[in-house]
């Protein structure tokens, strides 16, 4: 399970030349990984602060069992900051960080059969890579199982100047996340259609300039091969439903799939409006 580290509403406080953000982060019992989190999710620099090396992490509720939870934390932004920090970056820097892991996925195919045993007098069945078929005569369903399925993220930060985070360059970025999240073109070394965009967060460090983070996810473009169906090709963030027709096989009906559909629930952006290369 994936950690999400989210900033609360009205969260920023000062006082004392001291600013304090407040945020939820929930996904995991573990508080270890949650500071980690917080430190890779959160501005290193708050108009100009250095972040304060010690962050305050409170549990509302922590399962060991299920490993997840939610954790109320804050962090500080103050002259006197992290130990050793050095000068702030400057306008035109970057960061880059990333992720591997978490995430279920739910499929109802199987790459293979491996093995199948049937009790005394009975036959054994083939399900055609089916995965959890129940139910008597036709009426029968394919139930699927959920699998851990590593997903693949990645983040940038980037100090971008004040005159380019425009009401419209921030509209931009609005109409890329919830509109065209799909990389059109090659970035980042993926393939067009590999890469989505996941939002982008920013704060302006004082007069001159913005500390922007970009998220991404990546799923790549694939051949798929389906037990009774030709294999076919899957760009990275479409979605793939497949049709069973149910059969008579020995003594009992099987769903046999019969068809896959490839369809397209993303729109294509054009990646150069982040503004931060390709």
């Amino acid at each position: 399970m994936s950690i999400t580290v989210t900033e609360k509403p009205n969260s920023r406080s000062r006082s004392g030349g001291t600013t304090t953000l407040y945020y939820t982060a929930s996904g995991t019992s573990d508080h270890e990984a949650v500071e980690a989190a917080l430190l890779t999710e959160t501005p290193t620099f708050m108009n100009g602060l250095p972040r304060e090396a010690d962050v305050t992490i409170e549990p509302e509720w922590a399962d060991t069992v299920t490993d997840d939870g939610k954790w109320d934390c804050e962090v500080r932004y103050s002259p006197q900051g992290s130990a050793g920090t050095t000068a702030p970056p400057e306008t035109g820097d970057s960061v880059f960080n990333f992720e591997i892991g978490g995430g279920t996925q739910h499929i109802t195919q199987a790459i293979q059969t491996v093995t199948q045993v049937a009790a005394e007098g009975c036959e054994v069945v083939d399900f055609k890579g089916a995965i959890g078929v129940a139910g008597n005569g036709e009426n029968i369903e394919v139930q699927g199982v959920d699998i851990n399925a590593p997903a693949y993220s990645f983040s940038e930060i980037h100090y971008i100047p004040d005159s380019t985070v425009t009401p419209e360059y921030r509209k931009k970025l609005a109409m890329l996340a919830s509109k065209k999240p799909i990389n059109a073109a090659t970035f980042r070394g993926f393939n067009a259609h590999e890469v989505r965009f996941d939002g982008a967060s920013g704060s302006k460090r004082g007069e001159g300039d913005w500390e922007m983070t970009f998220k991404f996810s990546v799923s790549l473009n694939s051949n798929i091969n389906l037990a009774t169906l030709p294999t076919f090709y899957k760009r990275g963030w479409d979605y793939v439903w497949i049709c069973y027709a149910t059969k008579k096989s020995i003594n009992r009906y099987v769903a046999v799939p019969i068809q896959a559909t490839v369809v397209k629930v993303y729109n294509d952006g054009d990646f150069t409006d982040l503004g931060i290369g390709a």
